[in-house]
Formats: structure tokens, C-alpha cells, sequence
């Protein structure tokens, strides 16, 4: 009845606390078969479970005070919490649908994502980080081998759990297959981001590696890796020669202290892991993520909007403004929430910040910002939850805001693309950024020739574009600011961070350090257009010193330029309509 409740008060914090459960029941059936007849032991086991997932409730009670992020929006209350909307089917559906985690849109398992074999395949790339993370490819051998070698001790581990702890093996061998194959085949995963790099994107991925899904498989298979290496130790030292040790009534045969002594240095194995990623697991003095997002942040002027695409140019974004309190001004809309319903409403109903200049770029005081009194978008509640999912443009359409004239060509509008063209039209005073990170997505909505590189982001302009003294089209990125662009670049917290760490590990995230290295490219040539030469070579030399320190030093080597902007990563938060069919 404890294990139960533990299992619910788990699972309630993260679905993997119900991982140990079917080891449980099995071992269960194993040591104490009889346990199934008594049914009132089982029926407080349900309850126990049940009162164990109890902390689920403060779902729709802590979504109905609406925090600043409220992820799957578990309630039906729209105006605060309330008895009778909390009680209420549509809090229900809310919350079966958080819970159930639909948004995500994964299949049935039936329906495979990958191949069975390569979805172990996989597991087994991961499970050589474990041991070498070796992250630019140099040493897959000594990878592989080691990966090998601890593989084996698991397995010798089992076997002699097995042999000499039978009971205890009833629970850890169930609970160690749940782990590994059972898991494989309930994840159903894609290709992992750095699986298979041959297959290129002639397979669908995962848009980022998900190691850290196996992170309890992991960890136990060490329990194992550690059993089979004593054994290995035990039969070695008896090599050496073994003395009689009386164990309770029996006389036994065990190595010599000599003999442990001798082959201990077999332990060293042990700390292959501590050494093999001492610098790539560590995190230690890492700010570049959370100077990041002040740096994109600050790239948008008071008040704004800044249009993102995805968890890595969102997440960072929240952690800034929510913990470190930077640019609460600021809303952030991301395309991939926005073709949700909760998010919407979300962005609706986030307070207006005021605007704090003393702690905001240097660029942008001496100016007084008006502070907006509406949200960003014209919208009541029951208005945008009625926008559909989206609706297909079979041919060009003309999108008018103010002086605003673009052409929308034919593709899907998706549900998050109305939104952003609404609030282009609701602006009001607000301007509307688009982060650098979404590449080309302001081109696809027809608005190339409104949009102003500034910084990490582009500013939407109210008019087209003319060339002026201060702003030069760059090839492969367009209209840039350049007074604007170089006084953001100056006070850019990241590239130091970056230098710094000197190292980039998580390669589906690479654009963040691109986007810096692209920048100051950026700024190099729109320097060189207008003659200052000493600029364009600082800002060169910066893009070069970052691209070395994050593993991207080949976009210099033999090339005049890098190549475009990449796209971070999407969301994990996916929709069932597909936004390019």
C-alpha cells in the first residue's frame, strides 16, 4: 500500500513515477501469488494510488489564478477560480486533455514512429554517451568500445544478481526490462536529432536528441555495471589464491586480502564516466542560455511583440522574464503555442508590464515609450477561441495593415500565422518583432520588405523599406539598422559566456551560438558597405572567435561567407494540422 502511494505522489510530480509499477505487481505475483485473492489489500492499493495522485487537483485550482505560464490551462474558468466552472465538464475535458498530454499529438503505439530496431538503436547511441560523451566524433572507437564494456558488466551484473539474490532480482530484472525495452516501445520515438546522420532528413526526427527520457534506464543499468564489475574483481582476486572464511555455519573459499589488494586497480573502471564527460556534463559558471534571452529581449524595443518559434527561443525567454525579471514588457509569442487555445488566451490576458529604462539598453533612453492599455491583439476570449485550427490559400492574397501591403502566397495559414497577421493589424503603438531564430517566416507571410534587422530580432515597419545612410540591404538577409544593430551587438552579454565555455554540447541547438556568429557577420558586411573597415573587421573577428568556441569554425574555412540562418528547434507542442502539407 506504501509502494502505491509512492507510485501516485510520483506520477503525479512526472509520468516516470509510475515506472516501477509493473516490477511491482510482478514481483508481487512472484514472491506472494496469493496477494491477488485478498481483495480488500488490493482495494486499498487503489486507494492508496489514487489519494497518492491527489496533488493533480491543484491543476485547475492553480490554472484558474492564470500564472504567467500555464501550460495546457487545466480549467474552464475564465475570470478566476469559481466553484461551479471548476466543477464543470469543460474543466474536466481541460484537464483529461492535459493529463493525456494531446497536445503532443503522439500516435497510437501501434502505429510506429521509427523502426523497432531503430529506436533501439537509439537507446543503445545514448547509452554511449553514458560512458564518452564524445561530442565533435573523434573518438568513436574508444566510444563504442567502452559502450561495450559496460554493457557486458550489465549484463554479468544481472546474472549474478540473479544467482545470489533471487528475491531482490524478482523486483530489479521485471523492473530493468520496463526500463529498456518496454520503455523503448512506449516512447515510440522518431530518429533521434544525431542518429543515423546518413539517413539525413529522408527520415523524420525528434527535433532535438532525447537522451534524458532514458535517464532511469540509465541509472539502473549502473547497479548492474557495478555487480558485474565486483564479480569481475571477486573471480580475478581468486586467481591469486583464495583462504577458508567461516561465513555463519559454512567454511567458504574467498580471495586473500593479498589478492583483493592486488587487483583493485580493476575499480578504475568505475570512473570512466566522471572522466569521459567531466567536460561535457559540467554546467558550471554556463550563463550563455539565460544571456541569451536578455540579449533578445533587449533586441526588442519597449512594449513590443517579439514573435518566436520554438521551446529554445521561448523557454530562455520565460526563465528571463519570470526569474531574472528582465523585460516583462515584452510579449512573446510563439508560433508553435499559438495554434493552441490555453496559449491564446494566455498571451490575451498577460498583464502590461511597465517598462523599466534604467535597466534597458542604452539605446533605447532618452525617448519616452507610451505604455499600451490593451492587449495585444482586438480579441475577446470567445473570439479567439473560435479561430479554426486554420484554412487553406489556394491563391495569392493581399494582407493590408496601415501602409502595410503584402501578399500572402498560397500555402496553409495555420491557426498561429491569423494570430500574428492579427496582431500586426492591432498593434497600436506596439511594435512587432520577429526573432532571428524563425529564419525566413516573415518573408513567407510577404512581409520581406517590411522588416528591419535589429539585433537578435526584425522589426516590422510600418512602411516598405528605402535605403538610407543608416540602413544597407545585406545578401541573404536584407534591410539592416545599422546604428541600431551595432549599439545591440556592443551590449551583448552571450558571445562573452560563449568564449568562455568554449564548448557547444547539444548540437540540435546550435543556432543559438549561429545566431550570434550570423549576426555579427551581419554587422561586418553592413559596416564594410559603408566604408568603416575597422568595424567590420571587429565584428568579423567576433563572429569568427564564437563560431571556433561552439564547434562552427568550418563556416570560415574556404568560404566568403557563412551559410544562412538556421531555425531553432520547434516545439515539442505540436498540432494535429500540419503547418506546410
Amino acid at each position: 500500500m506504501l509502494i502505491a502511494y509512492i507510485c501516485g505522489l510520483g506520477y503525479a510530480n512526472h509520468m516516470a513515477g509510475m515506472l516501477a509499477a509493473p516490477a511491482v505487481g510482478l514481483a508481487v505475483l512472484i514472491r506472494r501469488p496469493k496477494t491477488i485473492t485478498r481483495w480488500r489489500v488490493l482495494l486499498a492499493c487503489v486507494g492508496a494510488l489514487v489519494l497518492g495522485g491527489t496533488p493533480f487537483l491543484t491543476q485547475p485550482i492553480r490554472a484558474a489564478h492564470f500564472p504567467a505560464i500555464n501550460e495546457g490551462e487545466p480549467t474552464a474558468c475564465r475570470a478566476g477560480l469559481n466553484v461551479s466552472c471548476t466543477f464543470s465538464k469543460g474543466t474536466y475535458d481541460a484537464f483529461m486533455y492535459n493529463f493525456n498530454r494531446g497536445q503532443y499529438g503522439k500516435p497510437e503505439l501501434g502505429e510506429r514512429q521509427a523502426p523497432l530496431g531503430a529506436q533501439v538503436g537509439m537507446w543503445w547511441l545514448y547509452f554511449k554517451w553514458q560512458w564518452l560523451r564524445d561530442v565533435d566524433g573523434k573518438q568513436p572507437g574508444l566510444q563504442g568500445s567502452l559502450a561495450a564494456i559496460f554493457l557486458v558488466l550489465g549484463i554479468l551484473g544481472g546474472w549474478v544478481h540473479y544467482k545470489r539474490d533471487p528475491r531482490s532480482f524478482a523486483f530489479f530484472g521485471p523492473l530493468m526490462f520496463t526500463l529498456t525495452l518496454l520503455l523503448i516501445y512506449y516512447m515510440n520515438f522518431k530518429y533521434g536529432y544525431s542518429q543515423s546522420p546518413d539517413l539525413g532528413d529522408s527520415v523524420q526526427r525528434e527535433v532535438r536528441d532525447r537522451d534524458y527520457f532514458y535517464l532511469w534506464s540509465f541509472s539502473a543499468w549502473s547497479v548492474w555495471a557495478a555487480l558485474g564489475l565486483v564479480f569481475v574483481w571477486e573471480s580475478f582476486a581468486a586467481m591469486l589464491g583464495n583462504e577458508p572464511v567461516k561465513v555463519g555455519n559454512e567454511t567458504l573459499e574467498l580471495p586473500t586480502t593479498r589478492s583483493w589488494a592486488v587487483t583493485s586497480p580493476i575499480l578504475l573502471l568505475a570512473f570512466v564516466p566522471l572522466f569521459g564527460n567531466w567536460t561535457a556534463a559540467t554546467r558550471h559558471g554556463e550563463t550563455d542560455t539565460g544571456d541569451f534571452a536578455v540579449d533578445l529581449l533587449n533586441s526588442v524595443e519597449p512594449y513590443g511583440v517579439l514573435v518566436t518559434v520554438g521551446d529554445n527561443d521561448t523557454f530562455p525567454l520565460w526563465y528571463a522574464q519570470e526569474v531574472l525579471g528582465v523585460r516583462k514588457d515584452v510579449i512573446v509569442a510563439n508560433t508553435s503555442l499559438l495554434n493552441t487555445d490555453w496559449y491564446t488566451r494566455q498571451v490575451l490576458r498577460r498583464p502590461i508590464f511597465e517598462y523599466d529604462a534604467a535597466k534597458g539598453p542604452a539605446v533605447y533612453r532618452g525617448k519616452v515609450w507610451v505604455k499600451p492599455t490593451t492587449p495585444p491583439m482586438a480579441m475577446t476570449m470567445d473570439q479567439a477561441d473560435s479561430v479554426p485550427l486554420g484554412q487553406e490559400i489556394t491563391q495569392p492574397q493581399l494582407f493590408v495593415a496601415g501602409n502595410i501591403r503584402a501578399v500572402v502566397q498560397p500555402r496553409f495559414l495555420a491557426r498561429a500565422d491569423i494570430f500574428v497577421l492579427k496582431m500586426i493589424q492591432d498593434a497600436k503603438g506596439r511594435s512587432i518583432y520577429f526573432s532571428r531564430t524563425a529564419g525566413g517566416y516573415p518573408f513567407e507571410l510577404g512581409l520581406g520588405n517590411y522588416v528591419l534587422t535589429q539585433g537578435l530580432a526584425r522589426k516590422l515597419l510600418p512602411d516598405s523599406i528605402g535605403g538610407s545612410a543608416d540602413t544597407v540591404k545585406v545578401q541573404g538577409e536584407g534591410w539592416v539598422d545599422v546604428v541600431r544593430m551595432k549599439a545591440l551587438v556592443a551590449g551583448f552579454k552571450s558571445p562573452v559566456a560563449l568564449e568562455r565555455k568554449n564548448k557547444w554540447i547539444d548540437k540540435a541547438s546550435v543556432g543559438i551560438p549561429y545566431l550570434y556568429v550570423s549576426t555579427n557577420y551581419v554587422l561586418s558586411e553592413a559596416l564594410l558597405q559603408q566604408g568603416d573597415k575597422a568595424g567590420s573587421d571587429k565584428a568579423l573577428e567576433s563572429a569568427i572567435r564564437v563560431a571556433k568556441a561552439t564547434g562552427l569554425g568550418d563556416l570560415f574555412a574556404g568560404t566568403a561567407s557563412p551559410p544562412p540562418p538556421v531555425v531553432l528547434g520547434d516545439s515539442t507542442t505540436k498540432t494535429t494540422v500540419p503547418i506546410k502539407p
